[in-house]
Formats: structure tokens, sequence, C-alpha cells
């Protein structure tokens, strides 16, 4: 192997191992604004209380009842008229997520393309000088 292509096996190597760590990244941040999209959602849009249908049915002990206004406080967080407000915005970084990560995997294909390529060019210029 020549040295000049270990470095650009190595230069390869790094790069794609960041391009790797930012499409990780764009996946998780994409994973937080769809969870936050889901619970901005669901928060604005409550079922009933529970146990209006089926108390005469369930007679649950008043201790097993969740208390309704205490989960209405936990899934809706410190501002739920914000959080539907906030939608459209979430749903916009989405879709440039969505946009910086099919360049970042874009990219990440094409330098792995590069590196295979100059790898088994090695392999055939090694097998060639036996």
């Amino acid at each position: 192997m020549q040295i000049g292509t270990t470095a650009a096996l190595d230069d390869l190597r790094l790069r794609r191992r960041a391009l790797r760590s930012e499409v990780n990244r764009v996946l998780h941040w994409r994973r937080l604004i769809k969870a936050r999209i889901d619970l901005s959602v669901a928060g604005a849009l409550l079922p009933d209380r529970l146990g209006i249908d089926a108390w005469d049915v369930l007679r649950p002990a008043d201790s097993l009842l969740p208390d309704h206004v205490r989960m209405a406080q936990l899934v809706r967080g410190s501002g739920s008229a914000s959080a539907v407000l906030d939608l459209p915005e979430l749903r916009d970084i989405d879709r440039h997520l969505a946009a910086y990560g099919a360049h970042a995997r874009s990219e990440l294909e094409r330098v792995t393309s590069l590196l295979v390529e100059l790898l088994s060019q090695d392999l055939t210029e090694e097998h060639a000088g036996l």
C-alpha cells in the first residue's frame, strides 16, 4: 500500500465516521421532534376521565383510579396552548431535518463508495504484484 493511498484511506475513514455520527444525530433529533408533535396533538385531545362509563361495572377503589387532573398536567406539561401552536414550526423543522438527513446519508454513501473503491483498487494492485 502506498503512502498516498494510506492517507486517502485514513481521510475517507475519518470523513465516514463523522458522517455516520451526523446521520445518527439527525435521526435522534427527528425522533425528538416527532415525539413532541405526537405529545402536542395527544395533549390537546385528552380522553375523558377514567371511570365515567365503567364505574358501575368496575367499582374501582378510589385509590386505584388515577387522578385525571394530575394525568392531564403531566401529559400537557407547562404550556398546553403553546404546544399546539408550535405544530407548524415543529413540522417545518422536521422537514428541514429530513432534507439535511437525506443529504448527510447521500454523502455517507458517496464516501463509503469511494472508500470501497480505493480498498478494492489496493487489493487488486496487491494481487497483481504477487
